[in-house]
């Protein structure tokens, strides 16, 4: 695995010995910053972060600052050693924890870009339901998941509230990639 884009293009990324990690390939991540754009000077949460990969690609390409969320210590360590490695280290923080916990808290910040790549076996439900509070008003969530996975409204599936809408819905082979935006609420503009 490699960085695709930025002043880091071609940067090595290492992957830890994790039993269920399920990196993003190179060309979903291009694909995916090919639709996104420009992001220099966003703030991004990778959430899941597993390598790391989705983060490190976002401050490769200009990212201001980028919060990696991520259970597995082994997970950490390695996305410690590829912010490192990449000369990237001061430009993010790790949390080690759970993203269920994490989704929950209090943070400061506003993101205005969150990558939600879970297990395939797994439904986060309650992080998708938390993640609108995280989101800035304009931010996009980009949601890697696989075809069983449908986003709506009803709480029999994955269930986006009525705080989240899909903007975009994209797929690569196994891989599919849905752009959610906040939901303007009626009076809003």
């Amino acid at each position: 695995m490699r960085i695709t884009g930025g002043k880091r293009l071609g940067h090595r990324i290492q992957v830890p010995a994790v039993s269920d990690l399920r990196p993003s390939q190179d060309i979903v991540r291009e694909a995916v910053f090919q639709i996104l754009g420009d992001v220099r000077n966003l703030t991004v949460l990778d959430i899941y972060a597993g390598t790391g990969a989705m983060g490190l690609e976002a401050l490769s390409r200009g990212a201001k600052f980028c919060d990696f969320v991520e259970h597995e210590p082994n997970a950490c360590q390695t996305i410690q050693t590829n912010l490192r490695g990449a000369g990237l280290e001061d430009t993010a923080d790790i949390y080690c924890e759970e993203a269920e916990k994490f989704a929950t808290e209090e943070h400061p910040q506003k993101y205005n870009l969150v990558f939600l790549d879970p297990p395939y076996a797994a439904r986060p439900r309650s992080v998708i339901r938390n993640l609108p509070g995280l989101l800035s008003d304009k931010g996009t969530i980009v949601y890697l998941h696989n075809q069983r996975i449908v986003l709506d409204e009803n709480p029999d599936r994955e269930w986006i509230a009525d705080r989240l809408q899909v903007a975009d819905k994209r797929r690569y082979g196994a891989t599919h990639v849905s752009f959610l935006k906040k939901r303007e609420v009626r009076g809003e503009k």
